[in-house]
């Protein structure tokens, strides 16, 4: 019992050198259950997470989208407790070999729903400034092991021109406005359909402006594929 009470009083530093994040459940923060040698599917979650995580393919195309933004949106499950904390685990704990497993569901839900083969996957870009100051670009890598998994090649197409404020933190009704005029396409893209890859969907400002921008730039047809939907539009 003293030796327990001890390692409880232990600092975080410790403690996150002694378990880094990425030898946690991504789900839920237990240490059991993730040995390396597990057959289940889902294998980089506990059990409890792998079996209470809610995937469900969806394919969305929500009326209010623009003519010019997003046609199609592909989501693999519902942003409940256990996805909001795979998501915050990949994006904002660093823990990028999480791009793996999330590629592979996408790369089901690619083969499942998506009827037509892309010509591009691009991610949608963050600012030079946040992309810094993370580390990475969270929708870059996720787009890059999709496309080594469906043999689609990657490329960034759009470049983020202003920064603009995180849209969780914004009304719905601000958050076109913050979007407007925030990429742009680094290239020509005459007769070629792309698909667009985040790491949740909520609003699709961001995606639609990103795929009005592409568009623009002669683009036939932008989807949107993304692990998880916060919109909860079907």
């Amino acid at each position: 019992m003293d030796t327990i009470l001890t390692f409880k009083r232990l600092p975080a530093a410790i403690l996150q050198l002694l378990y880094p994040p990425d030898a946690r459940c991504p789900g839920c923060g237990d240490l059991s259950g993730l040995s390396g040698i597990d057959e289940r599917e889902n294998a980089w979650l506990c059990a409890h997470c792998s079996e209470a995580l809610e995937q469900r393919f969806e394919i969305i195309r929500d009326a209010n989208w623009p003519a010019d933004g997003i046609w199609q949106a592909y989501t693999a499950f519902r942003y409940g407790d256990i996805a909001r904390s795979v998501i915050h685990s990949f994006k904002f704990r660093r823990c990028r070999d999480l791009c793996v497993p999330l590629a592979k569901i996408l790369s089901e839900l690619y083969r499942s729903v998506v009827m037509l083969r892309p010509d591009i996957i691009t991610p949608i870009p963050l600012h030079k400034t946040r992309e810094r100051e993370r580390g990475f670009n969270q929708s870059e890598l996720l787009a890059m092991s999709l496309s080594e998994i469906i043999g689609v090649p990657c490329e960034r197409l759009l470049a983020r021109t202003k920064r603009t404020r995180q849209q969780a933190s914004l009304a719905h009704e601000k958050r076109a406005a913050n979007t407007a005029g925030a990429f742009r396409a680094v290239r020509r893209l005459d007769g070629q359909t792309v698909m667009l890859v985040d790491d949740v969907i909520t609003s699709g400002h961001t995606a639609n402006e990103c795929a009005a921008t592409l568009r623009t730039a002669g683009a036939t047809e932008v989807w949107l594929i993304a692990p998880a939907n916060a919109a909860g539009r079907t």
